[in-house]
């Protein structure tokens, strides 16, 4: 669940390079090490619901998510890293499927700025598969 890492000199192995810098890097989907507050916290930080937020240091925490949550200029910094990367190819896939379709037509000919504005705004996936085989 933590690991704990220091610098070292690679020349010198087993040498420890003192500089009082230690990094933590916390796993919340691992089984091993930290301690009970640790492995509590990084379980809440897996999945933030009141369920999860057993102790009082983590109830008084719940709030704050649960007020901040809401707030929209704060919202998306909220999101799980696998909502912002499903969003990210979501929108990619619809930008990649939009400009496939441009430049197939732009193989047959010129293609108006009207059909071109049309196909960008469309946002349905089916119609861009629709319109990428016709294409």
């Amino acid at each position: 669940m933590m690991y704990q890492i220091i610098n070292q000199c690679l020349e010198v192995p087993g040498f420890e390079y003192k500089d009082g810098l230690r990094y933590i890097y916390f796993n919340t989907t691992g089984k091993k090490g930290g301690s009970p507050a640790i492995r509590e916290l990084l379980q809440y930080f897996q999945n933030s619901t009141e369920t999860n937020a057993r102790s009082e240091r983590l109830q008084r925490i719940h709030e704050h998510v649960k007020k901040a949550k809401v707030l929209p200029e704060v919202r998306e910094e909220f999101m799980r890293l696998d909502d912002i990367i499903y969003y990210e190819r979501e929108e990619a896939d619809q930008n990649r499927a939009v400009q496939d379709i441009l430049e197939l037509l732009e193989d047959c000919g010129e293609v108006s700025e009207e059909l071109k504005n049309r196909i960008k705004a469309q946002t349905d996936k089916e119609t861009l598969r629709r319109w990428h085989k016709l294409a």
